[in-house]
């Protein structure tokens, strides 16, 4: 209708026209006050029932950005293949100690610590222990490279805890632990998921571990601490 008239500029046709382009613009802050109150509510509610998780779900469907596509490039490389070896490297880097020759000097030092045949009294890990910190850990976590979860050590069965102890006090008794220890998963995260992806101090890595590793590393800082 206003197309019709000529787009007037004033009267009654542009009255109800600018009635109804403040109508408009009311109904939309109305509706985004609504909702920073609902969020408003909703973290507050999860934060008084310490629901770490409920929490960080709305506030990601609030201010996360979804479907974000990985970037194709990364400095100046193009292809899978060399984003990971660009990645590689510079993860790689990281982990180099700042002191050259470093690790050489703290091997010499702990070399006669590991060859000397005294050794103090080893605490026994038995399956009542074990079972304690099995029913404190943590759902939902990213498992590491063998695949297992929290999930899977805590719905296992109770035999579970005993085979758990044989290895535990085994590996204390014995001075070894399984290769698969020793090794990790690095994960590159975007920083600011608004910035550019295609720069590599955009990312920082996160380590995944296997959860039979960091259960093993409980028990073992308990044995030093006893020592």
């Amino acid at each position: 209708m206003l197309l019709r008239f000529g787009r007037p500029r004033s009267g009654e046709i542009n009255a109800t026209r600018l009635r109804c382009k403040y109508q408009y613009k009311k109904a939309i802050k109305e509706t985004a006050e609504i909702a920073s109150s609902e969020l408003n509510d909703s973290l507050y509610s999860h934060l008084c029932n310490k629901d770490n998780v409920g929490f960080w779900k709305a506030w990601r469907k609030r201010f996360c950005l979804h479907n974000i596509k990985p970037t194709g490039q990364l400095n100046g490389q193009l292809g899978d293949a060399n984003i990971r070896q660009v990645f590689t490297e510079h993860f790689k880097s990281l982990y180099q100690p700042n002191t050259p020759n470093a690790d050489l000097e703290f091997a010499k030092k702990s070399e006669p610590l590991l060859n000397s045949t005294t050794v103090g009294p080893i605490p026994f890990i038995d399956t009542a222990i074990i079972n304690d910190y099995i029913s404190s850990l943590k759902y939902r976590k990213t498992p590491g490279h063998d695949g297992i979860s929290n999930e899977h050590i805590s719905y296992g069965s109770l035999v579970l805890a005993v085979h758990f102890s044989l290895l535990f006090n085994a590996s204390l008794r014995h001075g070894f632990v399984p290769n698969d220890y020793c090794f990790s998963v690095i994960l590159p995260l975007l920083k600011n998921k608004h910035g550019d992806a295609t720069k590599l101090d955009m990312d920082r890595g996160i380590t995944l571990s296997c959860c039979v590793s960091k259960l093993f590393k409980v028990f073992y800082h308990v044995f030093l601490n006893s020592g």
